[in-house]
């Protein structure tokens, strides 16, 4: 389609090639207002229409990753994000996807591997660590784990729900006082999801 498409630009003038370009916009529009009201079947329809004008286009892919994400289609979501990150192999965001999709399908080991690549592209997003303790606590890896929820607090001390799992971690291992000074630390930044733990757990 894309070559197609060149072929008539050439052939024909960048007139024809801008309209290209404003119907696949408008597609990407309409796609992002569905998104907005969570109707992330119609915008899952109607970024497919922008990929049938652009079909290399990895944002647009990585768009209709995450709208079927949303709908928990992990295998499509999957391919979109492969198919991203190949046309892109250098973006960190794309691998996270990648990974995100993977720890859904419960590959969580494979899900570490796009994590950990991803942070080759982004070394200081605190983001990556979390989702990959995240999945080492899925997998047992406690230490692991925790090493990742550290570097992840370390990188943005205000990031609540890495100190809500890093708690969770932490009392599994049984420090208890540790894990309610996360918690409390997550509830102080906004993290209400932890009231129920520090109530059950925390009592002096």
């Amino acid at each position: 389609m894309k070559k197609h498409r060149l072929f008539i630009c050439f052939i024909l003038g960048s007139a024809l090639c801008q309209s290209f370009k404003v119907k696949s916009q408008n597609w990407v529009e309409i796609a992002e207002q569905k998104f907005q009201i969570r109707n992330y079947k119609e915008a899952e329809k109607a970024i497919k229409k922008a990929i049938e004008m652009d079909k290399k286009n990895p944002e647009l892919l990585a768009k209709r990753g995450i709208y079927r994400l949303l709908q928990k289609k992990y295998t499509k979501a999957l391919s979109d994000f492969n198919q991203a990150s190949k046309l892109n192999p250098q973006s960190a965001l794309y691998l996270q996807y990648k990974g995100i999709v993977k720890d859904s399908l419960k590959k969580h080991l494979e899900a570490t591997f796009d994590f950990t690549k991803a942070t080759r592209f982004a070394p200081d997003k605190a983001e990556l660590y979390y989702l990959r303790g995240r999945a080492k606590l899925k997998m047992r890896d406690m230490q692991g784990a925790v090493a990742d929820f550290n570097k992840a607090l370390s990188l943005d001390a205000q990031y609540a729900e890495a100190y809500a799992y890093r708690g969770y971690v932490k009392l599994k291992m049984i420090d208890r006082e540790g894990a309610c000074q996360d918690w409390k630390n997550a509830q102080i930044l906004g993290y209400t999801q932890m009231q129920n733990y520090v109530e059950k757990y925390c009592k002096e």
